[in-house]
């Protein structure tokens, strides 16, 4: 248990030292560009900061950097795991120009599912295949768990299925892991 508890605090003062870093390079420089921000607002998304992550995302609007598909995926994953799933839909339905890559769709399925909102986090996946992005293998873990969390069995197992099938991705022990709680003992024991 303390071994867990040094590792814990060791991590967060990693995450303070990274905004302790930012606010340092904004004073004195060098300027901070689009891979700075993305692990700032990754240390915003782990320190729940949602006030730094908003004066981020304002820096950012305001034209100080150009934004790219991780640096959209970095907000969008900030405002999920703050509690404000809903404005990250929004940054991911504004930023439809730099969707062409899977990186924003991934945080926006996982906000939904994190949050309980299953049936929104497979409708964007289906919104995601219309406009032919393809899904990688965390892909298929945020939508097992919405199908995990949502109790739609039937749709994750059509979803597992299709991994191999369909996109050519193998199953990890993440999907697995996944996969087994939406079904529950049934799948363990070689039922349904």
């Amino acid at each position: 248990m303390e071994r867990g508890r040094i590792i814990l605090m060791k991590m967060v003062g990693c995450f303070l030292e990274a905004l302790d870093l930012f606010h340092k390079m904004l004073q004195t420089g060098p300027k901070p560009n689009e891979f700075t921000l993305v692990s700032v607002l990754a240390a915003c998304a782990n320190l729940v900061a949602l006030d730094q992550g908003r004066w981020i995302h304002v820096y950012i609007e305001r034209g100080e950097v150009k934004i790219n598909e991780q640096l959209l995926a970095s907000l969008i994953d900030m405002y999920s795991k703050c509690g404000q799933i809903e404005f990250a839909s929004k940054v991911f339905c504004n930023g439809r120009g730099l969707r062409r890559k899977v990186w924003p769709w991934n945080p926006v399925i996982g906000g939904f599912s994190m949050h309980g909102k299953s049936k929104e986090a497979i409708e964007i996946f289906e919104q995601m295949k219309l406009e032919k992005v393809s899904p990688n293998k965390v892909t298929f873990i945020a939508k097992l768990n919405a199908c995990s969390h949502g109790n739609m069995v039937d749709e994750g197992r059509g979803y597992f299925e299709s991994m191999a099938s369909c996109y050519g991705i193998e199953s990890e022990i993440e999907h697995y892991v996944v996969y087994g709680r939406s079904t529950g003992p049934c799948w363990i024991l070689g039922g349904s």
